[in-house]
């Protein structure tokens, strides 16, 4: 009816407005016209929204009738739900009650078993400290013999070491004195080979490749061409030659001593360099192997040799086998700037180099000497960077007791010498 009523007054307002706006040109009888039609369209309106407000009405009523029925069902229904939830209420408490009573039940036997437990954790724990103490005092008999033995071991094998050393120089020594035509197989006195087989023995070549000399011609025995692979050789009798040069067999107790130049290689063969340290020696020598090789700008003393053992010796640090060099240096150098920290050892790139003994040997020239017992890869060299300097010139003068002074070897010569030559 609010609504209804607002509508009225806004269709009057209007219409009056349209009345006022409308009828000032208009004459008297079209005034009339409008104003009846004004009229007869109240009416109508009225009469619209009488029938409107009685549906409305009706419509009002079954609403409420609809409420009323909707309120009993949701009073019944809430009837329903607070009964349902008294019966689970006191049903829960019920469980609750046998849930406390489950739960002291189970605390009681908790505490009953933690009781025990700590009865027998006290007993376990005593038991294993008396075993503790068992065990310490049986570690502490077994460390005091382990401590025993090993002083007594470490006697023996000072001992042991000591003797085989001798055992070992003298075997060596012994060797070394043998004829020439000693060692060429195991050891034995044979002096009859067939040749590829000497000429492998020579260090010539592999087998294969030796034959495939004989083949070609280039193989000589007494100045006569050979080409038999079944030819033997008399090492004592024949001369065997190799395009023009001389081919022996060589004891492998022959000891070489070469004073190597600057600028070769420290190899057998390097397809990037032409010249190798074996280019200076006799071909009778290329099987043998070097103690102690020397940078490609390094020179001075090397030494050479079949013999494996002699090699060893030589270069493992266990011997004791010193090697002196003498090095110059790019710029002046102090005894303070380099002498103590060389003797107490520089780390570079996860090594410890250390030298042995050290001195400045000509302050004017920069010129230093010194000792290493272990050579590592360009020690000296990564040494003297280490502290910001850079070596121009290095050689080796002494390996063992021999000195490159006492041999008078002029750089790129070789001399056999024996091996009480270097180790005394």
């Amino acid at each position: 009816m609010a609504n209804a009523n607002r509508l009225t007054e806004a269709f009057h307002a209007e219409t009056a407005k349209v009345v006022e706006k409308t009828i000032q040109p208009w004459t008297a009888r079209e005034g009339e016209r409008v104003m009846a039609n004004a009229s007869h369209l109240t009416e109508a309106f009225h009469a619209g929204t009488a029938k409107v407000v009685e549906k409305e009405n009706h419509s009002t009523v079954d609403l409420g009738v609809k409420v009323e029925r909707v309120m009993a069902n949701a009073s019944h229904l809430t009837e329903a739900f607070h009964a349902e939830t008294a019966k689970a209420v006191e049903k829960e408490n019920h469980s609750t009650v046998d849930l406390a009573a489950k739960v002291e039940r189970v605390m009681a036997n908790v505490n009953r078993s933690t009781e025990v437990s700590h009865v027998e954790t006290e007993k376990v724990a005593e038991k294993e400290n008396h075993s503790t103490v068992d065990l310490v005092a049986k570690v502490e008999r077994v460390m005091a013999n382990v401590s025993h033995s090993t002083e007594v071991s470490h006697e023996e094998t000072a001992k042991v070491v000591e003797k085989e050393d001798h055992l070992t120089v003298a075997r060596l020594k012994e060797d070394s004195i043998t004829g020439s035509e000693r060692n060429f197989t195991d050891g034995t006195d044979q002096t009859v080979f067939r040749i590829n087989r000497f000429l492998a023995k020579s260090g010539l070549g592999a087998r294969r490749d030796v034959e495939d000399y004989i083949r070609s011609g280039q193989i000589r025995v007494n100045g006569e061409e050979e080409t038999s692979l079944s030819r033997k050789i008399d090492i004592t009798k024949d001369t065997v030659e190799f395009n023009g040069e001389k081919v022996e067999l060589v004891s492998d107790n022959t000891i070489l001593a070469l004073n190597k130049p600057e600028g070769y290689l420290c190899s057998h063969h390097d397809v990037h360099h032409d010249k190798t340290v074996f280019n200076l020696l006799p071909l009778k020598y290329k099987k043998f192997n070097m103690a102690g090789r020397l940078d490609l700008t390094s020179r001075g003393l090397m030494i050479f040799s079949a013999n494996g053992d002699v090699l060893n010796q030589i270069s493992h640090p266990s011997y004791d086998v010193k090697k002196r060099y003498l090095v110059q240096v790019d710029k002046p150098i102090q005894e303070s700037d380099f002498v103590e920290l060389f003797l107490r050892g520089v780390e570079d790139d996860g090594e410890f180099l250390r030298a042995k003994e050290v001195s400045i040997v000509d302050s004017e020239t920069s010129t230093i000497s010194i000792m290493l017992q272990e050579g590592k890869k360009r020690q000296i060299h990564r040494m003297f960077q280490a502290i910001g300097y850079k070596v121009v010139d290095l050689q080796r003068v002494q390996i063992g007791k021999l000195l490159l002074d006492d041999l008078d070897l002029p750089e790129g010569k070789f001399k056999e010498v024996k091996l009480e030559d270097i180790f005394g």
